[in-house]
């Protein structure tokens, strides 16, 4: 009955809360969260040095093949360059013994810039090597974080050796150089003197005579034989009246060549603008070889200033020289008639009238003229 008692207490007392059971308290695990992180931390650490690690593999796997293929390409560009080299100076060597007209003449100063020209050749193949070794090992650090000793090693190995290939060819190079004959290509006289006159007609055709003027001076002064260029200057000269400065340079010309026909009946033109008969048919006359001249101007102009400057035996000859030449003239009949009529040779001058009278190529006024002077001999 007691334990009956103490259990029904004991129930009751459950019930109405009177007895106080102990209370567990649930703490916060954090050793393993801890654990957990570590893990995840040690897991992405492990990932991503594996990673890193593959790439690092890769671009050295990378690097090792750009530096193995890279130097094929660069040995065939200096190949090429040199032979690029040789077969252009081989091509201007042919061409020049093909066309020059003369062979080429080597001064001393061009043989000593062969030693200059030899070693910009040999530098400017070592700096396409360079260029292209600097490029390859850029590309490399670029794509890697590091190079390991011995590729670098390795590396500047496959370098030098290209380097030193790269000198050889460019020693070769300059062996063809030093077979080559360096020459300079100098005009002639002539030839600058054609070329002047070539400009010059030009500005004449374009009507600037101040620049043709200038450079038929300077064609003179290159070439003074050059008998066009004078004459034409002359001529340029007589048309702005600069008379005295014409006269001179046709002297300077008739001085050079005496037999020149042309210069004289130009300065004796200008003689017969200036009024001066007298000076002209002293140029014409001053001819060395004057009773051969078959041009029938020359004569012509001759015979008339003979004739203005009262010189009538020189205008007899070369009325003379003109009937013989043209018969069939009856204009120069007539001059010769006139020149003896004016040396007072009458029966001479009655004769030749007569003869200029039958030509058939006289104007009304010189036969009516004729006809009235043989009416006064005939007296």
């Amino acid at each position: 009955m007691l334990k009956d008692l103490q259990q029904r207490q004991g129930d009751q007392s459950i019930e109405n809360g009177a007895v106080a059971m102990p209370v567990v308290i649930k703490t916060t695990p954090y050793k393993s969260v801890l654990m957990v992180i570590i893990t995840i931390v040690v897991t992405l650490a492990v990932v991503y040095t594996f990673n890193l690690y593959s790439e690092n593999q890769q671009l050295k796997l990378k690097s090792q093949q750009l530096l193995v293929d890279e130097p094929a390409p660069i040995a065939s560009k200096t190949n090429n360059i040199a032979a690029a080299l040789l077969t252009k100076k081989e091509i201007v060597a042919d061409d020049k013994a093909e066309h020059s007209p003369v062979e080429p003449q080597v001064e001393n100063n061009q043989l000593s810039s062969r030693a200059p020209l030899q070693a910009s050749i040999t530098h400017t193949v070592i700096n396409k090597v360079e260029q292209q070794e600097s490029i390859i090992n850029n590309q490399a650090v670029s794509k890697g974080n590091k190079v390991y000793g011995n590729e670098v090693s390795g590396n500047r190995t496959k370098t030098e050796n290209l380097e030193n290939k790269a000198r050889l060819i460019s020693k070769e190079t300059s062996k063809e150089t030093t077979s080559m004959v360096i020459s300079r290509t100098q005009l002639s006289p002539e030839m600058l003197a054609k070329q002047k006159m070539n400009r010059a007609k030009e500005a004449v055709a374009n009507n600037n005579i101040t620049k043709a003027e200038q450079l038929f001076e300077d064609v003179l002064l290159v070439l003074p034989s050059q008998k066009d260029a004078r004459k034409q200057l002359a001529a340029l000269w007589f048309g702005r009246q600069s008379y005295q400065a014409a006269l001179n340079l046709l002297a300077q010309g008739i001085s050079l060549d005496s037999s020149d026909q042309d210069l004289r009946m130009l300065a004796a033109q200008i003689y017969i603008k200036q009024g001066q008969s007298f000076q002209a048919f002293k140029v014409l006359q001053s001819h060395p070889n004057v009773q051969t001249i078959i041009q029938i101007n020359y004569q012509s102009m001759l015979a008339t200033q003979a004739q203005a400057s009262q010189q009538f035996s020189f205008a007899i000859s070369a009325y003379k020289r003109l009937a013989k030449l043209q018969a069939n003239i009856g204009r120069w009949w007539l001059g010769l008639a006139i020149a003896y009529d004016s040396s007072s040779q009458f029966e001479l001058a009655s004769q030749t009238y007569t003869l200029a009278l039958n030509k058939n190529d006289l104007s009304d006024s010189a036969r009516k003229f004729i006809t009235q002077r043989l009416q006064e001999l005939g007296e």
